[in-house]
């Protein structure tokens, strides 16, 4: 399935940004990074492009909404310095990235029918799964399938704060309200019913709470009612966007089925308005789905009533009777809705950043703790997210035979199902309908299995030491074979694992994973669902289990290891060097989140850190930087010799 591309599509109550269709709004100009030296290692033109914003069913956000949303300390834009999260900003501005987003986010078109034609920003692998490194302060290197340093407990929190700031906020949640309409042109909208669409010129100079309140008579029983509106929505209990997903695709009103199947736009085209009867559906799926009774309370009568008033809005006044009743009406449904999806997309967004009320160890840069998140978020449980772990790298994937850190599956498709749930995808625990995009996901991992092993950037971290190297090889067949086996051309890495009593690292991520969720072992419980969520998406699902509880970490061969820092399953050791000293010897703690290289230790620079940075304490549960002491006791000499051999490994 391609990508939907970003085109002027018509909104149907754009998830609180519009009562009818619209355009979208308009990418914005300037401040382009520029492209930082990109490594040779796969992918390449348009498949690099895809690979970076191809939608894979997560749909974190509304556009328009992440457009006008704010950081609720700064008064910014909240896309602006996405490099806050450790996003990557990405220089191509084609048809793909219209509107500048940074690696990792996606806009396509939604698949719930709940809020048909909406435009969603989500997250693909990318945003994990491709690293920028930096020397010297410059941005020297672009690297695919590489960890990247993305915060995603930090992004899901602060958009879910800043979200809040605005919906609890009377006065703020007006003028959101209003600036969506800006950034939809209402010349150009697609009608849908026309009874519904609020004359947004007539209210200019309207967007504050204040202003109104300085108007006329209409002006000031218009910002009481609204002061009434807020109040009782915020009485109302939170919607809940996972219940009662409904799916175009598979929806069972063959007609409107078949009608949304054929008219999507194709590239280049312009959408077609909505016919009628078909709005009506929409309109009448979209209030039923999401019990939006708010939007019941405001009567047409009492606008009539409003409408009648004097007015200081010399566009208001100029209105005929019953546009300027007709508007009011659509512009208090459009605020009153804009209520009840803003609350409802906060508690979503901080369920998947949380799922729970007691104290985790913080994620930070390039870290997750995605099963603990996934228990709390599928299995509602309410556990504290102690073992973050690292983002592994992606080239030579279709050699990897079990995934993840202590190998517990052997079902791609089925693990990055559950990584578009944990991304942002919705979906319904009853049913099990989802938003997962499986053709799109599948496309990801075909590009993804393209990625080839980084070379050693010799050009700006210097050439490596040929006799240095075959010596520093000797030392790797003494120190590190036993465990890390080269990988053979069309070979596979097998099932090597190490238990946690002797390998001495971290253990609460394979400890975690083998506790029992709802009376059934994890691993039993996660299959059965993610079969569910997958067969539902229209994936393909095996009948045997391929999940299991190993109580051990997987031992790998190591392939640019050089490009993978920080170290260990838990990113606790910043540099090779450092994971070659004795555990006593490594640092306690260190800035993480910067891009600084050091091309001599083989890993993230533990001083002079650029920003963004954060302290990393290896005393904090889950971030212990013990065990792995394999070659640990070498002379500082062959110790560095050693490194220089790692540097040409793939």
């Amino acid at each position: 399935m391609c990508i939907r591309k970003l085109l002027p599509l018509v909104a149907l109550l754009m998830a609180g940004c519009r009562g009818c269709g619209s355009v979208e709004p308009k990418p914005e100009e300037g401040n382009t990074p520029l492209a930082p030296i990109s490594t040779s290692n796969g992918l390449v033109g348009e498949e690099r492009i895809r690979f970076h914003h191809l939608a894979e069913g997560s749909e974190v956000y509304p556009l328009s909404w992440l457009l006008a949303l704010t950081n609720r300390n700064t008064n910014k834009p909240f896309l602006e310095n996405p490099e806050r999260f450790g996003l990557l900003p990405d220089p191509d501005r084609g048809a793909q990235n219209a509107y500048g987003l940074p690696v990792g986010l996606t806009v396509a078109e939604t698949s719930d029918l709940r809020f048909s034609k909406l435009q969603m920003v989500g997250i693909n692998c990318s945003a994990c799964h491709v690293n920028d490194l930096s020397f010297n302060g410059e941005r020297v290197a672009r690297i695919d399938g590489a960890p990247n340093l993305f915060d995603l407990g930090a992004f899901y929190t602060e958009m879910a704060g800043d979200t809040t700031a605005v919906f609890q906020d009377v006065s703020k949640a007006w003028n959101f309200a209003q600036r969506l309409y800006k950034i939809y042109n209402p010349a150009e909208y697609s009608i849908l019913v026309a009874a519904q669409i609020p004359d947004a010129k007539a209210m200019e100079g309207l967007d504050k709470l204040s202003g109104l309140r300085e108007g006329g008579e209409l002006e000031q029983n218009l910002a009481d009612q609204i002061a009434t509106l807020h109040k009782r929505e915020l009485e109302r209990p939170v919607l809940d966007l996972c219940k009662e997903v409904k799916l175009s695709r598979r929806d069972d009103d063959k007609e409107l089925h078949d009608y949304l199947k054929r008219s999507a736009p194709k590239p280049g085209e312009q959408p077609k308005p909505v016919p009628k009867e078909f709005a009506a559906k929409l309109l009448d799926v979209h209030v039923q789905a999401m019990h939006l009774e708010g939007l019941k309370g405001i009567e047409m009568k009492e606008m009539e009533t409003l409408a009648k008033q004097k007015s200081k809005s010399r566009a208001l006044a100029n209105l005929p009777f019953r546009a300027r009743a007709a508007t009011l009406h659509g512009t208090l449904k459009h605020f009153v809705e804009t209520l009840q999806l803003l609350r409802a997309r906060a508690a979503f967004l901080f369920r998947l950043a949380q799922g729970h009320k007691g104290k985790d160890t913080l994620s930070m840069f390039g870290r997750i703790d995605a099963f603990g998140g996934a228990r709390n978020f599928i299995f509602k449980q309410n556990l504290a997210l102690n073992a973050p772990i690292s983002y592994p790298h992606l080239w030579n994937l279709k050699q990897i035979e079990w995934f993840h850190w202590d190998g517990n599956t052997t079902s791609l498709l089925e693990r990055n199902v559950g990584q578009a749930i944990g991304l942002g995808a919705i979906f319904d625990p009853k049913t099990f309908v989802s938003t997962v995009l499986v053709e799109n996901i599948e496309e990801l991992e075909a590009l993804a299995g393209k990625i080839t092993p980084p070379v050693w950037p010799e050009k700006v971290f210097g050439r490596i030491d040929e006799a240095k190297r075959a010596k520093g090889e000797e030392l790797f067949n003494t120190h590190c074979l036993e465990c890390h086996q080269h990988l053979k051309p069309g070979g596979n890495t097998g099932d090597r694992r190490v238990s946690l009593a002797k390998i001495g690292t971290d253990p609460l991520r394979a400890k975690n994973f083998a506790r029992p969720v709802n009376g059934k072992p994890f691993d039993q419980a996660l299959s059965d669902a993610l079969k569910k969520i997958t067969k539902a998406a229209g994936g393909a699902v095996r009948a045997h289990k391929e999940w299991r509880v190993t109580k051990e970490y997987a031992s790998r061969p190591l392939v640019a290891p050089w490009a993978t820092a920080p170290y260990l399953h838990n990113n606790s050791v910043p540099t090779l060097y450092h994971l070659l000293l004795p555990a006593k010897d490594r640092p306690k703690t260190f800035p993480v989140g910067h891009r600084e290289y050091d091309p001599v230790k083989l890993g993230y620079t533990t001083v002079g850190a650029g920003q963004p940075s954060v302290i990393f304490d290896t005393t904090e549960e889950g971030n212990i930087n013990t065990g792995h002491e394999y070659g640990t006791d070498l002379k500082e000499a062959d110790r560095m010799t050693l490194l220089e051999y790692l540097k040409s490994l793939r």
